[in-house]
């Protein structure tokens, strides 16, 4: 790996590691090779001291453990076949890497003849880990009851429910599908606390169906979906009907788990068939629910139609369908039908969710309609009326913020001070309390700078806290688009420090011993670049180890040491938990949290298109937690959480051809992508909160929101936001990017101008 993976702050003692050639042993692959046996024994993480290079303990060759971090398969190939050709041997490592190398690359063959020598010798740490890769190798050249003896050869341990797994799988692929539901049994009895009913069930429908007991599968799959309306009913809704079971009320549950999980179209069709059934049950709803489809669709005035039925036959609640089609009416741009509608729905819902979904409602139709005003009526009466419903405290903040983009400030603040006096949530109250503190500003009233202190002294750090402190001081926040970050300290010196704090209130500093087949694991592993099986390891390895914040503080320092990024990162926040969370945690612990992990790649990044790294740190966290090898549900990968056709426009305006999904998964390209990506949102929108809500959520979205007028205060255009996940992007982004200036760059109004 790089030196930045490599290089850290462990103390290894005890002992001095050579690897060398130690012939004898040789397997037939593609060429003869010599295995060289010689192994470290303990060694001792202090977790304290930094020295400035590490020599990689198990010897693997740098260059191709890089590339295998980054799923260069064919790389790690070609590096290590070259390095035995010149120096004839490679080390038990690199042997391990090689062979997982060929796997990847569905050189079978190869990887069973490097594979058959790893496993006997049981010194070697990774000797089980061979065992099961073996069989892998084993199953895919058609060797599978070879493969089954193999793992069978495994004793319980650490390992075994992996085992288990892959031997579920591999009888799967061999159609033996009673052995599979055996040993499914096996594993959930052993592991009961990993697998929730459903998923059990799930496992066990799929099974039966495979083996053709169609009727157990039937029988399994409807349980699911007479109690999960989640995404597992969906899913056995949709295997029922590709099973030719799906009939009855069976057809309106799957309409209802389709509405939960936002597939419209199969809603509607499961909807239209049980209408078509002559069932006497759950008419209306089903009829409701058909017409919340259709409209979600986009075909607005056929859901019109459907509501107006529904009304008339009085088959539903008459509030929901006239908020239904007051929805369709706004769509489609008649904003005054719309209103009719909807002054229908909130009296007829008078009290129920109904009306509190009708407020809000009110609120989306006088934003599109440009009335700011009305949008502050609806949301008040929303958050007075249902402070406690989901979409309360979204009332709460548009209650002040309509007034304040018109300029009526005095009722703005009057409404926000009802957000500290209803609701009990720090970070929430601290929004109110911006508001409410900036509109007295802004109306002449200098008490308000008295309330913005009291955010400013908050230890959660926020981006209200830092807005604040911009309005008090009127200093200006420091600028993306602008690199005014200085020198920093490297995170090796930062865990020093964290460490001398911990001494300082009383917590016995930890060593950790590598001296046992669970502790050398990940050790081994991370120093192969197979960071997700090295994660894996570290994980098993933490379980035997008592947990206590010096504890902890020596794992997150050995992940770090290891390139373990990812799981660096929860160990660090799961420490500022354990010293009370960011209200109560030391400062030099806090700055943990916010790491500076391939700092060398991002300021590199940054500097060539002229942003602030703070900012790509603070993207960085919020994307992927800092794991390179992250996938989004919607298919998002790597470290700055790239689309491929997102990545593909950047590949061509620099130039470079050949991009495949797979090279997302390069932290260093994702790195440099991101920087040119987020460089020219910087020109293109004249705030970094534009710049944020079109990164998270694209550029039509983003130009609906900036028809919001706020160019009184920045800060308005993010509550214009519609969208929970991006609005709350945008202001976790920000806040993180003045946090790392605060922790790392020495004080956030050093920075600013």
């Amino acid at each position: 790996m790089d030196k930045r993976l490599i290089c850290g702050f462990v103390l290894v003692l005890l002992v001095a590691i050579y690897l060398g050639c130690a012939g004898g042993m040789e397997y037939r692959g593609t060429a003869e090779m010599v295995v060289s046996t010689a192994l470290p024994d303990s060694v001792l993480l202090e977790g304290m001291a930094f020295i400035e290079e590490v020599e990689p303990i198990s010897g693997v060759d740098s260059a191709a453990a890089n590339r295998a971090s980054r799923y260069r398969w064919g790389e790690v190939i070609e590096i290590l076949e070259t390095l035995y050709e010149n120096r004839r041997y490679l080390t038990q490592s690199e042997q391990y890497l090689l062979a997982v190398a060929y796997e990847k690359s569905d050189r079978f063959y190869d990887a069973v003849g490097i594979l058959k020598i790893l496993v006997p010798d049981t010194s070697f740490p990774l000797c089980v880990d061979a065992t099961i890769e073996q069989a892998k190798a084993l199953a895919a050249v058609d060797s599978l009851n070879r493969a089954i003896a193999i793992l069978d050869s495994v004793v319980p341990s650490v390992f075994y429910e992996k085992v288990l797994a892959l031997k579920i799988d591999l009888f799967i692929d061999a159609q033996r599908f009673d052995e599979a539901l055996e040993t499914l049994d096996t594993l959930v009895h052993r592991y009961p606390w990993h697998y929730s009913s459903s998923s059990e069930k799930m496992l066990r429908g799929r099974l039966s169906a495979l083996a053709g007991d169609t009727t157990i599968a039937v029988e399994i799959y409807k349980s699911i979906l007479a109690t999960s309306s989640g995404r597992f009913g969906f899913f056995a809704a949709e295997t029922l009907d590709r099973l030719g079971a799906l009939a009855g009320q069976d057809l309106y549950r799957a309409g209802k788990a389709a509405i939960n999980n936002k597939n419209w179209s199969s809603a509607e069709r499961y909807l239209v068939r049980y209408l078509d059934t002559g069932e006497k049950y759950n008419l209306g709803d089903a009829e409701y629910y058909r017409a919340r489809a259709v409209s979600r669709q986009g075909r607005y005035s056929e859901a019109i139609a459907h509501y107006n039925r529904i009304i008339e036959n009085k088959s539903y609640n008459s509030s929901w369908a006239n908020l239904g089609i007051a929805y369709c009416y706004r769509k489609l741009g008649h904003y005054k039908n719309a209103g009719i509608y909807l002054k229908k729905a909130i009296t007829e819902g008078k009290g129920s969710n109904a009306e509190a979904e009708a407020l809000w409602e009110g609120v989306e139709l006088a934003e599109d309609m440009g009335d700011y005003v009305l949008a502050g009526e609806y949301a008040r009466d929303l958050s007075r009326r249902f402070p406690r419903h989901s979409l309360g405290d979204n009332g709460a903040v548009w209650a002040g913020v309509g007034p304040f983009v018109c300029g009526d400030y005095d009722t703005a603040a009057a409404r926000f001070a009802f957000i500290s006096q209803e609701y009990s949530d720090r970070k929430f109250t601290d929004t109110g309390k911006f508001w409410q503190g900036l509109s007295l500003v802004f109306s002449g009233d200098t008490s308000g700078f008295r309330v913005l202190h009291q955010i400013t002294d908050s230890p959660v750090r926020h981006y209200y806290r830092y807005l604040a402190s911009e309005v008090i001081t009127g200093i200006s926040l420091p600028r993306p688009g602008e690199d005014s970050s200085g020198e920093w300290k490297s995170y090796g010196e930062a865990i020093i420090e964290a460490r001398e704090t911990l001494a300082e209130m009383g917590h016995k500093q930890h060593f950790l011993l590598i001296d046992s087949r669970e502790s050398k694991r990940p050790m081994f592993l991370a120093n192969m670049g197979l960071i997700a099986d090295a994660e894996s390891a570290f994980v098993d390895w933490m379980k035997s180890v008592e947990t206590t914040p010096s504890t902890r503080l020596a794992f997150l320092s050995a992940a770090y040491d290891w390139g373990l990024t990812g799981l660096a990162y929860k160990l660090a926040l799961q420490l500022v938990n354990d010293l009370g969370g960011y209200s109560n945690a030391p400062v030099s612990v806090i700055r943990l949290a916010y790491p500076t992990f391939y700092e060398d790649y991002i300021r590199v990044a940054a500097g060539e298109n002229g942003i602030d790294p703070a900012f790509l740190f603070a993207i960085i966290r919020r994307e992927s937690a800092y794991d390179p090898h992250a996938v989004s549900p919607a298919g998002a990968v790597g470290l700055c959480q790239f689309m491929f056709a997102t990545a593909r426009t950047t590949s061509e305006e620099l130039g470079e051809t050949g991009l495949e999904e797979i090279d997302l998964y390069d932290w260093e390209l994702s790195i440099r992508y991101s920087a040119r990506h987020v460089a020219g949102l910087l020109r293109k929108h004249e705030l970094a909160e534009h710049v944020l809500a079109e990164y998270n959520a694209g550029p039509g979205p983003t130009a609906r929101w900036k028809k919001t007028p706020h160019e009184s205060h920045r800060a308005a255009f993010v509550e214009a936001v519609d969208f929970y996940p991006t609005r709350h992007y945008i202001k976790n982004v920000l806040g993180d990017y003045y946090a790392y200036k605060e922790l790392w760059d020495g004080g956030i109004q050093a920075a600013g101008k």
